[in-house]
């Protein structure tokens, strides 16, 4: 989809979407406001033994391989 400078676009946490490359001298900017009934850390979640459906992005500060492959 393409929106005007300054329009505002709402995602479901479940849907995979992103942007290209911006080519301004201009930041862009984004907020992301995400809403859990629980937490669980990445460690705790792992030696749980339980499958997941999610990809994790970002584990010790860096990004995973799994998140990179998503950017190709």
């Amino acid at each position: 989809m393409e929106i005007s400078a300054g329009s505002v676009v709402v995602f479901s946490a479940l849907t995979l979407h992103g942007s290209g490359i911006n080519t301004t001298d201009k930041p862009r900017r984004a907020l992301n406001i995400a809403y859990s009934q629980s937490t669980i850390s990445h460690e705790a979640h792992e030696s749980s033994g339980k499958s997941h459906a999610h990809v994790d992005f970002i584990v010790g500060g860096k990004l995973t391989e799994k998140a990179a492959a998503l950017r190709t």
